[in-house]
């Protein structure tokens, strides 16, 4: 009898050890087909890409997710069909084998590591619309190796922002051409375990993805309820035109998933945006708005007795010899904003020099870049032989326009620092 015990222990131990460790022959792998709600449309294009890349996890049916789980962060990519496969064979998900109903929590763009089920979500760079258009997929619920077929539906979770720029004469040039929106939210965080996009982490200015003719531009923004304080600013050469998004009529707020179209016509005498739809990803309204003739109405500040704020200069793109008070922080090394340094040790030319609200700026969207072209003005204020002036309050006078690809101001020929006024 012992004897007929001691065997049948070290059979019920092998049984356990097998089912313990998944054997491949034993396994239901998934099978994953995804698709985007709607359109079925990423950022940019009507289908997914080759190599697109998700991040997949399986909770048991009916619990909330956490970690751990049954899997996590799987990366699946597919060959720009709506099959996804296992990037690696050793991360392939396989459904429990004693049957147990599972559901399935998907993301798009995979990113390698995830912290306690939180996706940073920046949009502060738009170079590239796919890698921030965050999708997120919760619809594939009580599924098990009997069914393993696992169809994802992906939400786009950030709004769609389209602007149509047509020139009062179709031949014009617009190349250049420059798209911003104002005060708008930069960054959050994006909660996996209950699809919740948290409130804006930072805030500042959003350069649109332009196009090389400069008659389209696109960003994907966060959505916002509230207008308050954000405009969209066109600046082209010398002139810039702004539309404060509380204009609109229809459209009040940027909900998640939708796209918004702004069709606006430049002229010398007014900017117009007609027929702003909300088109799919979600249809909307539209909207037809007119702003009156650039320049028209009377602006006062910008003087030497009462200068402009940053955000006033931003404002009043277009206008010359006006006076701008803000905080020397900081350097352009080449000639984008995104260049922006804090750190004197990087200057290497007199060329310019960046302003900002705070002394402290780090953010290159809240910064206001100044071109030092009058000689003194440049001898007195560039980093480069002046590194103490970084953290000093200034004023310039000069040219309001774009430069560096956003809002600044160029040919300064005025400036006070340190009671000084200069020339």
């Amino acid at each position: 009898m012992k004897t007929n015990f001691f065997i049948f222990g070290i059979i019920s131990l092998m049984l356990v050890s097998c089912y313990q460790e998944y054997p491949a022959h034993f396994r239901q792998y998934i099978d994953v087909n995804a698709s985007i709600d709607g359109l079925k449309t990423r950022a940019t294009n009507a289908s997914w890409e080759a190599n697109d890349a998700i991040g997949i996890y399986m909770k048991i049916s009916g619990e909330g997710l956490s970690v751990p789980a049954l899997a996590e962060n799987s990366k699946y990519i597919t060959d720009g069909t709506s099959a996804f496969q296992s990037a690696t064979a050793d991360g392939a998900i396989s459904f429990p084998l004693d049957g147990t109903d599972v559901d399935f929590i998907a993301y798009y763009p995979h990113q390698t590591t995830i912290t306690d089920l939180t996706y940073p979500v920046n949009v502060s760079d738009q170079s590239s619309l796919p890698a921030i258009d965050l999708l997120y997929s919760n619809n594939a619920a009580g599924l098990n190796s009997q069914n393993p077929d696992v169809g994802l539906t992906f939400v786009h979770q950030l709004s769609k922002i389209n602007v149509l720029i047509m020139p009062e004469d179709a031949t014009s040039d617009l190349s250049g051409l420059t798209v911003t929106m104002t005060g708008v939210g930069t960054s959050a965080t994006f909660s996996l375990a209950d699809g919740t996009l948290s409130a804006p982490a930072t805030t500042g200015n959003v350069a649109f993805n332009m196009s090389s003719d400069g008659r389209t531009a696109q960003a994907i923004l966060l959505p916002m309820a509230d207008f308050t304080g954000k405009s969209l600013i066109i600046a082209f050469g010398s002139n810039s035109y702004e539309f404060p998004l509380t204009q609109g009529v229809n459209i009040t707020s940027f909900e998640k998933a939708t796209q918004y179209t702004y069709n606006v016509t430049l002229s010398s005498q007014a900017l117009s945006v007609s027929n702003a739809t909300i088109t799919d990803w979600v249809t909307g309204p539209s909207e037809n708005v007119i702003i009156g003739s650039v320049g028209t109405a009377p602006v006062t500040g910008g003087t030497l007795d009462d200068p402009f704020t940053i955000e006033e200069a931003i404002a009043n793109q277009g206008l010359m010899d006006r006076w701008v008070r803000g905080f020397i922080v900081g350097y352009y090394k080449t000639t984008s904003y995104k260049s922006f340094t804090t750190s004197v040790d990087d200057v290497t030319s007199t060329t310019n020099i960046a302003l900002a609200t705070v002394s402290t700026e780090t953010d290159s969207t809240k910064t206001f870049p100044v071109q030092l072209s009058a000689t003194q003005i440049r001898d007195t204020l560039n980093l480069l032989d002046h590194p103490e002036n970084l953290g000093r309050e200034v004023l310039v006078r000069g040219d309001l326009a774009t430069y560096q690809y956003i809002a600044g101001m160029k040919a300064a020929d005025g400036a006070v620092i340190n009671g000084d006024t200069i020339p």
